[in-house]
């Protein structure tokens, strides 16, 4: 959540997602999502996938991966 939130305050609120996908396990949960921002007169659409694990029930680690991550550098 402190991520989202973070890319809410660095895009002044344009940061959206406009496709989610979901696919679970037993020990993951995977979410792919389609993103969009504007910061000043730019715009960036870019794919991510962040993969949730969980161990005995409880959120072990999260990994994130960019599909386009010199551009989200570049963009941020």
């Amino acid at each position: 959540m402190d991520y989202l939130g973070a890319l809410m305050e660095r895009t002044a609120g344009t940061y959206t997602i406009s496709q989610m996908r979901w696919s679970t396990t037993d020990e993951h949960v995977v979410l792919v999502t389609r993103n969009h921002a504007r910061m000043d007169k730019r715009q960036l659409e870019w794919d991510e996938v962040i993969v949730f694990r969980f161990v005995a029930g409880k959120k072990k680690r999260i990994d994130l991966f960019s599909g386009a991550p010199d551009a989200v550098a570049d963009f941020f």
